[in-house]
């Protein structure tokens, strides 16, 4: 079946009522362009699947991304977890692989993880989402975005031996060490294999936009998501030192001022919550800061 521009209007506003206000992709990029992501993450799905199979695209968005969905845990080993909370699922298909991410959970419709709440105690680090070709040529950025780029974020959540539970969010001092039990970590993303490199784009507030590149070697290469994260972490890491040096002593303090003063965030704040592939060779992590009292 086909979508007119009505059916794509009520999609997007199936996706605005499955995340809310307090997501994380809506509280770093704003809920209007969480919500283009998300209808992105649902066209894409719906595009694979079988045109005799498929409902018009605002039921399938309905049906498929729906914040009132369960989210079962279960690891590689079969332990059970119970539930992920403030999560809002994507309904996997049990013939299709939609996203070249994990499922969480067992069975044929395990779902995929579309976004989730902020951690308790932190809040998002709002950034500008990077449009690559956006000044030279935006149908050029669309159509390379639509056909080589994962629209689903990659989540990280770590299990918690003391709860034996998974949180949302991996603490950058340890992630970048390896220091880090994430669940489906072992996973390999298809779309790093075949590369040695990435580049992380970094549009912190009031700082200026940058990148760092991550690589992978041959005897640890990047394309598992464990790797993925502790190579993010790091590349986190020397963003947030590179800031220190470069601004110290000579800006005005603001919410969001990387730094080691009073008020201002240091690497030992900051969560890793996932990675946003924007385009075939860049990538954005999503970040949240623990509030300051």
């Amino acid at each position: 079946m086909t979508s007119s521009s009505f059916d794509e209007l009520l999609a997007e506003m199936h996706a605005r009522l499955a995340l809310g206000e307090s997501s994380a992709l809506s509280s770093i990029f704003g809920l209007d362009i969480a919500v283009q992501i998300t209808f992105r993450i649902a066209r894409h799905a719906w595009n694979l699947t079988p045109a005799t199979a498929r409902p018009t695209i605002d039921v399938f968005t309905k049906y498929c991304c729906s914040s009132t969905h369960a989210t079962s845990i279960t690891d590689y080993d079969g332990n059970s977890y119970g539930h992920l909370m403030r999560c809002v699922p994507f309904l996997s298909h049990p013939f299709i692989e939609y996203f070249d991410a994990p499922t969480y959970g067992i069975g044929t419709s395990a779902p995929y993880i579309v976004d989730a709440g902020i951690p308790a105690g932190y809040a998002a680090i709002p950034s500008t989402l990077f449009a690559p070709y956006a000044e030279g040529n935006p149908q050029r950025r669309s159509q390379s975005t639509q056909n080589h780029v994962p629209p689903l974020p990659i989540w990280f959540f770590e299990h918690d031996p003391r709860a034996d539970d998974y949180s949302f969010g991996l603490s950058i001092e340890r992630a970048y060490k390896g220091n880090t039990n994430i669940l489906y970590g072992r996973r390999e993303l298809n779309i790093l294999k075949r590369k040695t490199s990435l580049k992380m784009r970094f549009n912190w507030p009031r700082h200026t936009s940058s990148e760092k590149q991550i690589r992978g070697t041959k005897k640890s290469p990047m394309h598992s998501i464990d790797r993925l994260a502790q190579l993010t972490a790091g590349a986190v890491r020397n963003f947030m030192i590179d800031q220190m040096t470069a601004f110290k002593g000579d800006r005005d303090a603001h919410p969001w001022s990387i730094g080691t003063g009073t008020g201002e965030i240091g690497v030992q704040d900051v969560l890793l919550l996932g990675v946003l592939f924007v385009s075939d060779g860049t990538a954005m992590p999503l970040l949240a800061s623990c509030l300051k009292v």
